[in-house]
């Protein structure tokens, strides 16, 4: 049996089934957490901030647009969670 697509899976968790969110998350995971460590460098925020990638994706599911690869835009959602937290903690002068 084929695997799912992305786009399947996509679809199937808009309509609530979490077995094909949880899908995503397995097939995105070392993606996600490496675009995290690479921008923090350290392992359990790294872990955190992959973490709050797919609790954003999944509330944002709804919009994202179908037509577009999954893949490089959660890798963009993690990068942006990450320049968000790196601002964040950048001591102000």
């Amino acid at each position: 049996m084929d695997a799912p697509t992305d786009r399947g899976l996509i679809l199937r968790a808009r309509r609530g089934d979490a077995e094909a969110f949880g899908e995503l998350v397995t097939r995105y995971q070392a993606s996600v957490f490496n675009v995290c460590y690479r921008m923090t460098h350290e392992r359990r925020e790294a872990e955190d901030l992959a973490q709050e990638t797919f609790l954003r994706a999944h509330s944002r599911l709804g919009t994202f647009d179908i037509q577009r690869e999954f893949g490089p835009w959660i890798r963009r959602v993690a990068a942006n969670l990450c320049l968000n937290r790196l601002e964040a903690q950048r001591p102000v002068s």
